[in-house]
């Protein structure tokens, strides 16, 4: 990673009429003697503006970026890690930079962006401004009719009914071969009884590219509610406390993911997960999960600071496989809701922690 920390220490060659800039970087960057065929003399570098002296005898041991190539240009060449130049050197690591505390893309990198021409753009916005009207009518309508829902003990209502394709378009499908990081495949149909299909196959058999570690998964994810004229908003399931699922399984392991992202990058991938078990044959089973029983994570990972999840903001609802066996699967899905049991009153199933100030819990 370049870092952009320097210290003035006093200078290493005797040629210098004042101290050097030396880069403090986590790779292991010495002083050490130059090479014999180049030159000793310190060197000049304008960045910026700002213009910094350099001594030929500042040598880095940390590895050559881009893959190990050396890079030659102008009168320079790489080598050990380090740019060396004719009339001087510059010994600044080129490793590739790295955002600690910042994410630019809520997808970490892995949305596909589509181009199209300005025609297109205009066309595919005409046919969707007929649309995006009779959505805003139809919120207009239901806020002069101002007709409260009441939710008493015991109701259920449901989300998504997959029964017809319009309602699996409100799904996106996903799996590490979409990404070119294995072989998995995975799709969502409709079944001979009319319902939900999400089937696919497994495979665990890593890419040969050096960069992939593990592999074998498949996701299925609701995309997010929009109001009209692509207006985000959340679903608000303060109300109820339980996740209700009628499936069909192959006696399968899965993991259910609920979404609910936050404003901030620090909160785009606050995940709340639960393991879903499945019974084989052919009969349905109807599964609730309380929602103080799921577990924070994010990027994959649970998080040491634990905290209630936030109904109110509920971005999608997912359902993962990758319990590492090579083999087909087969989740049949009847409907995905949610359900109020008056018996239940834990808030939070898991320990919180308390923290000293300004620690981050990760």
């Amino acid at each position: 990673m370049m870092c952009s920390l320097w210290g003035r220490l006093p200078g290493v060659c005797g040629g210098a009429s004042r101290p050097h800039l030396q880069l403090l970087c986590p790779s292991l960057s010495l002083p050490t003697p130059a090479p014999k065929h180049l030159p000793s003399t310190p060197a000049t570098h304008t960045h910026h503006g700002i213009k910094r002296t350099f001594c030929t005898n500042f040598y880095s041991l940390s590895p050559l970026s881009e893959f190990g190539v050396a890079r030659k240009g102008r009168g320079m060449w790489a080598k050990g890690g380090c740019v060396w130049g004719v009339k001087g050197v510059r010994g600044i690591s080129l490793t590739a930079p790295r955002h600690m505390f910042w994410e630019k893309d809520p997808k970490g990198g892995y949305g596909k962006e589509i181009k199209k021409s300005h025609k297109e753009l205009i066309r595919d916005g005409l046919k969707e401004l007929r649309q995006e009207m009779s959505k805003w009518q139809e919120e207009m309508n239901d806020k002069f009719d101002m007709d409260p829902i009441f939710v008493l003990p015991g109701d259920m209502h449901k989300v998504w009914v997959l029964d017809r394709q319009e309602a699996l378009d409100k799904f996106v499908v996903t799996c590490d071969s979409d990404h070119g990081e294995g072989k998995s495949s995975a799709s969502l149909t409709l079944s001979p009884s009319g319902h939900g299909l999400f089937s696919g196959e497994l495979c665990t058999e890593v890419p040969k590219d050096g960069r992939i570690t593990k592999a074998g998964y498949c996701n299925l994810k609701s995309i997010r509610p929009r109001k009209s004229f692509k207006r985000e908003v959340y679903h608000n399931w303060i109300d109820f406390n339980m996740l209700e699922i009628r499936l069909r399984g192959d006696g399968r392991s899965y993991l259910l993911n609920i979404t609910c992202s936050g404003y901030y990058d620090l909160m785009w991938n606050d995940i709340y997960t639960y393991p879903l078990y499945t019974r084989g044959g052919p009969h349905w089973q109807l599964t609730r999960i309380p929602f103080s029983k799921f577990i924070l994570s994010s990027k994959g990972r649970v998080q040491d600071k634990q905290s209630p999840m936030p109904q109110s903001q509920v971005v999608s609802v997912g359902i993962s496989a990758g319990d590492r066996s090579n083999a087909p699967f087969r989740l049949e899905i009847d409907y995905i809701g949610v359900y109020k049991d008056p018996d239940h009153t834990e808030t939070f199933a898991y320990e919180m922690y308390t923290h000293e100030k300004f620690m981050l819990g990760s």
